[in-house]
């Protein structure tokens, strides 16, 4: 990328902000309604999966609130003792139902607003008990403390997650104490060792689940859509910093063939080969993920189109099971992800279009052919060549001579 000026603040919200391209369609979650593009990097199941997740916080503590506010209704309207405080349910049926439709159609909530949402139920549970002093009606509202823990632990970083819930717990506990009775006790250990497991179970699972979600389960690798995320990452921070950044496309030869020839689990056996090797050549920042099938992506910080190239060729220098072709980007400091995997993934079938039909057992070194071999540059378009300075070269690696002939 180029080394002049940057303006690094509106750069980085060119990155993360959500637009809309005109050819590729809707890339981002929240951009208005474009024609559906017909791109390898089409996005738009992935935008509605983006807008959906993020909004899962809202609704469910949307629905938390609401729900609360709906059981103290009901408290109103069915059998009550004479101790029960009409005014209380009111006041819980009003707030906790405002909060619930207003926070169901606010814009994605950021972690901040998960925490003060968390609190405020919380403390809105402890003052109902302290405003009904431990009547029947509003010890048994205690059990929404196990609602509030399971909010905490599924939005929040788990150690964030654990200091809310214990927060809430010594508030809780010192409420208890307050109203005293016979029942207490027990009332607080119930419920707080309820929430506390229940919180802690749920913190697990998510954890794992979240992993499960990044990770591309044949070969260990950041998954495509946990690639997005990262690049993303990158971009932002290349632009603070005014680093260049570097992608590249990466596609196995003949594949296919391997595939249909020794079977899916050779084909699979290359993959896992192939993904360990590359993880352990590459350099501590860079970042390889299964892009899909055969296609991988290598995300290089700090890199320019000329070290993009030797890095590549170090890969080819470490040898594999299977012949592979490369083409590389390097971001031009506004374009979004897609076009910048697009003009990569264009650099590289530029380079297996132009490379003549070879004879050799699929994914199998051509005889003749040595090293790496690096094809023109990529031209970038007209507005951007300025910044960028031009693409690097597309890449193609053999398979390394000196491995048997087989795919796994």
């Amino acid at each position: 990328m180029g080394k002049g000026p940057l303006d690094a603040l509106g750069a980085k919200k060119r990155v993360l902000r959500m637009g809309r391209d005109e050819q590729e369609g809707t890339l981002w979650p929240g951009a208005p309604a474009a024609r559906v593009a017909s791109g390898p990097h089409r996005r738009a199941g992935l935008a509605r999966l983006r807008v959906h997740s993020a909004r899962l916080a809202n609704k469910a503590l949307g629905l938390l609130y609401m729900a609360g506010g709906l059981f103290a209704l009901t408290s109103i309207v069915v059998p009550h003792g004479k101790t029960f405080s009409m005014l209380g349910a009111v006041l819980a049926t009003v707030i906790a139902g405002l909060v619930g439709a207003v926070v169901w159609r606010a814009k994605p909530l950021t972690e901040k607003w998960v925490h003060l949402l968390v609190d405020l139920a919380g403390l809105l549970l402890c003052g109902g008990l302290l405003f009904g002093r431990g009547t029947p009606l509003s010890m048994s509202s205690a059990v929404f403390l196990v609602w509030v823990a399971l909010a905490a632990a599924l939005f929040l970083p788990p150690a964030r997650a654990a200091a809310q819930v214990a927060v809430i717990s010594v508030v809780f506990a010192a409420v208890m104490a307050v109203i005293g009775g016979p029942a207490a006790p027990a009332e607080a250990v119930y419920v707080l060792g309820t929430a506390c497991v229940a919180a802690a179970v749920t913190a697990y699972n998510r954890a794992g689940l979240m992993a499960m979600a990044k990770t591309d389960f044949l070969t260990g690798l950041p998954n495509r859509e946990e690639m997005y995320t990262l690049l993303e990452g990158e971009m932002a921070r290349s632009a603070r910093g005014g680093e260049p950044l570097a992608v590249a496309m990466v596609d196995l030869d003949g594949f296919k063939e391997v595939n249909d020839q020794r079977g899916h689990h050779a084909g699979d056996r290359v993959l896992v080969e192939l993904a360990g090797l590359w993880t352990s050549n590459l350099r501590g920042t860079d970042i390889v993920a299964r892009f899909g099938g055969d296609e991988f992506v290598v995300v290089m910080p700090s890199t320019d189109g000329d070290r993009a190239r030797q890095v590549l060729a170090r890969l080819g220098a470490a040898g594999g099971p299977c012949a592979w072709s490369a083409g590389v980007a390097v971001w031009d400091g506004a374009e979004d992800v897609n076009h910048l995997l697009g003009r990569a993934d264009a650099a590289l079938y530029r380079r297996k279009a132009a490379r003549p039909p070879s004879s050799a057992p699929p994914g199998e070194q051509p005889a003749g052919e040595g090293g790496p071999q690096v094809t023109g540059q990529a031209p970038l378009p007209e507005r951007r060549r300025a910044v960028a300075g031009g693409d690097a070269a597309g890449v193609r690696v053999p398979a390394s001579p000196g491995r048997p002939r087989r795919a796994g």
